[in-house]
């Protein structure tokens, strides 16, 4: 979904050719249906353990998606998408509670600097920096990237960066 604290994500996906973008609630069926003619699905956005949050306050991604995401190495990158991954059981790159705003970080008690907002920035281009650079390998090959190479990139001393890592997954 369109939204400026997901933004970033969007240059996980800009320079493949050939993908499908969805950025709009879709019905389960004809969602599933591009689900199934996909090789792998990128999954974006703000979330919780039952799925990807769509802008009415439901699943754009839940229940009614499981099967057609079945037998896939996907990736999943919303808040605790690594339980929704592993209560499915569902194959791929996931997070865990991803900070990627001033007020997540609040809540998870990480940052109340007044000056976050910098840090965050920073963590999140740098996240998305490394998971495009692998975006056309195995999802083990970007779980690796990520979980090898993002505590070192950009801020070294960074507390949301720390904080995310540790909540870096990958279910095969």
């Amino acid at each position: 979904m369109k939204d400026a604290t997901t933004d970033f994500l969007s240059d996980i996906y800009k320079d493949i050719r050939g993908c499908t973008v969805v950025r709009h609630t879709t019905p389960a069926r004809e969602l599933n249906k591009l689900i199934e003619s996909h090789d792998r699905v990128v999954m974006l956005g703000h979330g919780s353990p039952g799925g990807l949050f769509d802008r009415e306050g439901g699943f754009v991604i839940g229940d009614d998606n499981v099967e057609a995401l079945k037998g896939k190495e996907n990736i999943y990158i919303w808040c605790h998408a690594s339980m929704f991954v592993r209560d499915k059981g569902l194959k791929g790159f996931s997070t865990g509670m991803f900070i990627s705003e001033v007020s997540e970080a609040r809540y998870c008690g990480v940052s109340t600097m007044d000056d976050a907002q910098e840090e965050i920035a920073e963590s999140n281009r740098s996240f998305a920096e490394l998971v495009r650079s692998r975006i056309t390998e195995p999802t083990s090959m970007i779980y690796e990237c990520a979980f090898n190479n993002y505590t070192t990139s950009g801020m070294y001393d960074s507390e949301v960066i720390r904080y995310n890592h540790c909540r870096l997954e990958l279910f095969t």
